[in-house]
């Protein structure tokens, strides 16, 4: 025991041991500068690396000490094909094999350097920094003195453009249109001052001072507001590299926080990559944070271009040349396409507008090429909880100010969020994705062709505004497969999904350890290095507040309890359901759902499938016999994928679970594959099943299309599994989907109401916010009373898009005023009554 404690202090690594009590950095002992004893191999690779990565001219990477975050849990080893063996801790994500080209496959990837540990953002080692003054000081010193690549201000190139000017000219005539009375050269010199004033708002002077000032008082803030802050070594190598290319970077990471702006540009200035413009909305443009925004990089953009119905495209010149002008200057560029902050955990749909400038600025040639950079952001706590909480209960934005900006900084600086992880795709080029994009002509995944994010300018050719719709989703899909999952993630979906009643600690170690595994090998990264236990016990801490615990088991003593065995791992931990602390659960959760889309959404079908062989064609009282009951089952395939595929339609957009290159029948094959192995379905052949035996379940239901005009196929049958386990497994990933099921059939079915109403001529038609708030509300007393499964279906976000999945299946339409019509009931019964049969 004694050894083992010893252990614990000699490993700086990413331990619960260390944040088993909640403490400040500024006199954490274990933030003080120490060594870690190495021997055998690790101390070797130790030893290698640490060479490697503090070569002199790299000056930020030696500010970070290998010893603070170099342990044998994050070393490397050769597997037995000779490739790299990844500790789980640590992710290597391609870019798309479809969408470039082959020779590509590995540019920036110096697979030497994988395994080679994570950096703490936070720590900076006094030796790394010389004389008394690094000793005595050392961040302050660090920021002095380490290298700040000065960004540039384009707004006079901007306004002096040809674009610019052209559109000044044509917003003048319009002007003059309007207004009868006023001559050409009044017209003229408003558009100027109005151009001006745009460019004046949407930029700003940035001065490497305040970048220096905002570096060390950030630091401060942050070591006080997280324990520890990740990025891998290896994507420092990477960023570098691609830093030499000499192009523009691109960097597109997910947004869950107004922090990750913070982050980002941290990040980049202490590991020596130049700081990007970061595009930020005109909700942020407040009083005093304003002039430091402009300061340290940024540029505002309205979050709607337009005014009112009006086009406005001085504007959108303005915006696109500013654009244009630093792609010249060779500036990077930080965009978050989500448009605002994720308020469900998972990302929202892109929206694709300033996209269109990269593929426009590439494709006339205005800048060689452009790299694209999908940054992954992660925390084990959520940020902003109170912000979640509002406007998913349905409670309207509130407008940001400067005295509710000042109220958050201090909330969160006397909060404890844990760890955060920074995590890099690798860059790939906008010329190379155009370029195969252009040649292959590929359609995009069905679940988004229809997608309205596409470009709404009339300039833009169809292939454009193909790639850029494309490259949006792609993006989406690249940042949610790059993005590391935290502790508090997984044990927040065991608890929503397997342990909905409540589940001992030991039960939940044991689930930990299989969906860690799980994990690993979808290739995503885990926040957390330690044990199991140790995870599961860290992940409680910073979800104690979403937990109750029961401890009637260790209460009864040796009746539950295993001798020998810790009282405490019998203790149960039952998640709290009620609104609106279900939507903080469920924040972490969908963080985890995405891993299991292509299943759930499999399983569903063949819930729905069953359960439509049940209502539809029972077995005659001839047949009702145990025989039969306990026969083999068997569902055709390709009825299976259509079911798969409908539901897809239905609550596919609610993830980006794979790449818009990929075919959707080929990602649904996929998830078939997936309860094969799982041992839910086995595949059959025709031939080896007596049609006496055969019990075969087809889709002759309305949301099937026939296919009389198709030339016979063989048809591949599948046994459904009938032992408890493959039950288990099937009601878990129903579980998964259970409270989207839930959410969009509640909507399907105040629509059918709507309907009848819309029918009979009771009422007008409601406008969309008030047929929304009073869905919910009427799902919240549905709750309360205990008729609704999920208090999470009750999501106002879900809801939104639940009622705009019906809009794009055409079974509704919202008119420009704002009201709902029912315009297909057919189509809108047929997908409810699906959505019934998974509830089941």
């Amino acid at each position: 025991m004694a050894m083992e404690e010893q252990k614990r202090k000699t490993t700086n690594g990413f331990h619960f041991s260390e944040f088993s009590s909640k403490r400040k950095h500024s006199g954490d002992p274990k933030r003080k500068n120490g060594s870690t004893r190495w021997s055998g191999e690790a101390g070797q690779q130790h030893s290698r690396y640490k060479r490697k990565m503090d070569q002199p001219q790299d000056k930020p990477l030696v500010s970070f000490p290998a010893s603070k975050t170099f342990t044998p849990s994050l070393g490397f080893s050769l597997n037995q094909n000779g490739g790299l063996g990844l500790s789980r801790t640590q992710s290597l994500h391609y870019s798309c094999s479809n969408c470039l080209p082959s020779q590509t496959r590995n540019e920036f990837i110096d697979l030497e350097y994988y395994g080679a540990g994570l950096i703490d953002i936070l720590t900076i080692d006094r030796g790394s920094v010389s004389g008394l003054a690094g000793w005595m000081a050392p961040t302050l010193t660090w920021t002095l003195t380490n290298t700040v690549i000065p960004l540039a201000n384009p707004k006079k190139e901007t306004l002096e453009s040809q674009r610019v000017q052209t559109a000044i000219s044509d917003s003048a005539k319009l002007s003059m249109d309007d207004d009868d009375k006023m001559s050409e050269a009044v017209a003229l010199k408003k558009q100027e001052r109005r151009a001006k004033s745009i460019l004046d708002t949407m930029s700003g002077a940035v001065s490497t001072t305040i970048l220096r000032m905002a570096n060390y008082t950030l630091l401060w803030v942050l070591r006080r507001l997280f324990r520890h802050f990740y990025l891998q070594r290896s994507h420092v190598k990477m960023l570098k590299d691609a830093q030499e290319r000499g192009v523009p970077i691109i960097f597109l990471p997910c947004h869950k926080s107004h922090i990750d702006y913070i982050l980002m540009s941290i990040a980049l200035i202490n590991i020596g990559i130049k700081v990007p413009h970061i595009a930020a909305g005109d909700n942020l443009n407040i009083p005093v944070f304003n002039y430091f925004i402009h300061r340290l990089g940024g540029f505002f953009i309205r979050r709607k271009l337009d005014t009112g119905n009006k086009r406005d495209d001085l504007y959108r010149e303005c915006l696109q040349e500013y654009i244009e002008q630093l792609l010249k200057a060779n500036q990077n560029i930080e965009v978050y396409i989500e448009g605002s902050r994720s308020r469900s955990g998972k990302p929202s749909l892109p929206k694709s507008g300033i996209l269109s400038y990269f593929v426009e600025a590439v494709r006339d040639g205005s800048v060689s090429d452009i790299l694209l950079v999908p940054v992954g952001v992660a925390y084990d706590r959520i940020v902003e909880r109170n912000f979640i909480r509002h406007e998913l209960m349905g409670g309207n934005k509130k407008p940001e100010n400067f005295f509710k900006a000042l109220g958050g900084i201090w909330r969160m600086i006397s909060s404890d969020i844990g760890c955060v992880r920074l995590d890099f795709g690798q860059p790939y080029s906008l010329q190379d994705y155009l370029h195969s994009l252009y040649i292959s002509n590929q359609p995009l995944m069905s679940i988004i062709s229809h997608s309205p994010s596409s470009p709404n300018s009339s300039k833009h050719s169809t292939i454009d505004r193909k790639a850029v719709t494309a490259l949006s989703y792609h993006i989406v899909y690249d940042f949610t497969q790059v993005s590391t999952i935290m502790s508090t993630n997984i044990v927040g979906f065991l608890l929503l999904t397997k342990y909905r009643h409540g589940a001992t600690i030991v039960q939940l170690i044991n689930s930990y350890k299989w969906l860690s595994d799980r994990i690993a090998i979808s290739g995503r990264a885990l926040g957390f290095s330690g044990t199991p236990s140790e995870a599961v016990h860290y992940a409680l801490n910073y979800l104690s507040h979403l937990i109750t615990y029961d401890d009637s088991n260790v209460a009864r003593g040796s009746a539950s309890v295993v001798k020998g065995v810790d009282p405490e791992l019998y203790r149960v931990v039952c998640p709290k359901l009620d609104l609106p602390d279900v939507f903080q659960l469920s924040h972490h959760s969908n963080q985890v759902t995405v891993l299991f889309m292509k299943e759930a959404i499999t399983a569903c079908g063949l819930v729905a499938m069953l359960e439509y062989e049940r209502r539809y064609d029972p077995p005659s009282k001839g047949e009702e016999n145990e025989e039969t009951v306990q026969s083999p089952q068997y569902v055709s395939q390709e009825d299976l994928l259509d079911y798969a595929f409908d539901i897809t339609k239905m609550i596919g957009r609610e993830f980006t679970f794979a790449p818009p290159c990929l075919d959707l029948s080929q990602v649904l094959h996929d998830g078939i594959e997936g309860l094969i192995v799982a041992d839910v379905l086995k595949r059959q052949s025709n031939s080896s099943i007596g049609l006496h035996e055969r019990k075969i379940y087809h889709c002759s239901t309305d949301w099937s299309d026939g296919s009389d005009g198709e030339e016979d196929k063989p048809e591949v049958l599948l046994e459904v599994s009938t032992t408890q386990q493959a039950r288990s497994y099937t009601s878990f990933l129903v579980s998964v989907l259970g409270p989207f099921i839930e959410g969009y059939w509640s909507v399907g079915m105040a629509l059918d109401t709507l309907w009848e109403q819309q029918e009979n001529k009771k009422q007008d038609n409601p406008r969309e916010t008030c047929f929304l708030q009073e869905l919910q509300h009427s799902m919240i007393a549905r709750h309360q009373e205990g008729q609704l499964i999920h208090a999470e279906s009750c999501s106002m976000d879900l809801l939104r898009n639940g009622l705009r999945s019906f809009v794009s299946l055409q079974a509704v339409t919202i008119n420009p005023d704002g009201h709902v019509f029912v315009i297909d009931q057919k189509e809108l019964k047929s997908f409810t009554v699906l959505l019934s049969y998974c509830k089941v």
